[in-house]
């Protein structure tokens, strides 16, 4: 398993990368994408922390309503605040590339 953290980019005003989040549980879910995006807030536009490859198993610990990302033709608006499962970097990553739609609990 290979996690390049990487810096972060310059963020629209309208995006909000500073999302409050308090866990009400979690689960472990595998990532179901290739080299997925796990960003410093729920939005596409906010600051890459690094790639998570595919089968890696993240700790979900809630999610929130973020910006709208699809995969196979759905259309996903959550994203799960995620770390790397057995201790590692965290961030936040699409419901769409989460195993079960992500999180099971709001943030």
């Amino acid at each position: 398993m290979t996690i390049v953290v990487v810096g972060g980019s310059a963020t629209p005003a309208s995006a909000s990368c500073t999302h409050s989040s308090r866990d009400a549980g979690s689960a472990l879910l595998y990532v179901t994408g290739t080299d997925v995006a796990v960003r410093s807030g729920p939005h596409t536009s906010c600051g890459l922390n690094y790639r998570a490859p595919n089968g890696l198993i993240m700790n979900a610990h809630c999610y929130v309503t973020g910006d709208t990302v699809k995969s196979g033709g759905i259309s996903y608006t959550t994203w799960s605040r995620v770390s790397v499962w057995g201790g590692g970097p965290g961030g936040w990553m699409s419901d769409a590339f989460l195993e079960n739609g992500g999180a099971p609990y709001r943030c």
